[in-house]
């Protein structure tokens, strides 16, 4: 399904030697290994998400487009962008007089973005970071982002300027997995404890990266964050899905294989092995050729404080 991936100039970072020697790291350390994997990568992870399905068909991208389009939001800002896997389900699922902006601090894949949109006048995509948006104060109806904010050491500030960029009555609408650690017997996490295992025989003083916040896996962690951030507390949802498909055990290493670390090491073809044979264990044990590949998924709504226009105009 997928080739096996190749990350050049990821495991000379400080991020990949600190972690691989089990020594701290910093945040910048962090973003500039998310930079250099999705330069030297594009669209890597979105690849996964696009495949996985909840009950009733509906990827993770167009659950949230369809989540941004019962606002009737006339302008969008899609916060991580990537290369535009969200974007193309919410031309879709949103009004057809809406205009969208999408944010990423990777030059390469906004490039890619900009490329599946050539001719699209309501898109239009930046670079740059979320924790200091370009966009004046309450610019946007909705605020939309996929896997992001669980990817970040401190959502504090990003949420802030989402709030910031917001008008008064606006929507922020994220989507952030579960943290299949806290689901240790999923086919997602038996398989990264595989690959964990491979890298740990290499570098035995390994220690995974602490990249993001723990209270954005706890229902009670996203309320503070965002009421600290400035959401009306009262108008927080938090809906869990379960999003998966079924993969060949080949489908099931290749996604493995390209987790952050694990894909910037030198034995991938280890981990492939070793994610490839478990899988096809753990089919052989339901009596199919293929693995349930599952991730657990939060779908998060919060709103402004204020009354909303009565009629937003686009760009």
């Amino acid at each position: 399904m997928w080739p096996r991936l190749q990350v050049p100039g990821t495991f000379e970072t400080a991020l990949v030697q600190n972690v691989l020697h089990g020594r701290a790291h910093t945040p910048e350390e962090w973003f500039e290994y998310l930079d250099r994997f999705h330069t030297a990568v594009p669209n890597a992870n979105e690849t996964l998400f696009g495949l996985l399905n909840a009950v009733g068909g509906r990827s993770t991208y167009a659950t949230v487009a369809r989540a941004v389009a019962a606002t009737k939001a006339r302008r969008v800002l899609d916060l991580g962008c990537g290369g535009g896997y969200l974007m193309h389900d919410l031309l879709a699922a949103c009004s057809p007089t809406a205009t969208f902006d999408g944010v990423d601090m990777c030059e390469a894949e906004i490039e890619v973005a900009r490329a599946a949109f050539p001719a699209e006048p309501r898109v239009r995509f930046q670079r740059g970071r979320a924790e200091a948006l370009a966009s004046p104060d309450a610019s946007y109806d909705a605020v939309a982002a996929h896997q992001f904010f669980n990817f970040l050491p401190d959502p504090y500030p990003a949420l802030a300027e989402a709030h910031r960029v917001l008008r008064p009555g606006g929507t922020l609408i994220f989507a952030a997995n579960q943290a299949t650690k806290y689901f240790p017997d999923i086919v997602a996490q038996r398989l990264f404890r595989a690959a964990a295992d491979v890298v740990v025989g290499h570098f035995p003083d390994y220690r995974p990266a602490k990249t993001y916040d723990e209270r954005i896996y706890q229902d009670a962690g996203i309320l503070e964050l965002l009421r600290d951030a400035g959401f009306d507390p009262e108008t927080v949802t938090i809906e869990k899905y379960s999003f998966g498909a079924a993969l060949t055990p080949q489908e099931a290493a290749a996604v493995v294989a390209r987790f952050y670390i694990v894909a910037s090491t030198p034995y991938v073809d280890e981990v492939l092995a070793a994610a490839e044979s478990l899988s096809r264990s753990i089919a052989a044990e339901n009596g199919s050729d293929r693995v349930a590949f599952e991730l657990p998924f939060r779908i998060v709504r919060a709103r402004k404080p204020g009354r909303p226009p009565a009629a937003t105009s686009a760009r």
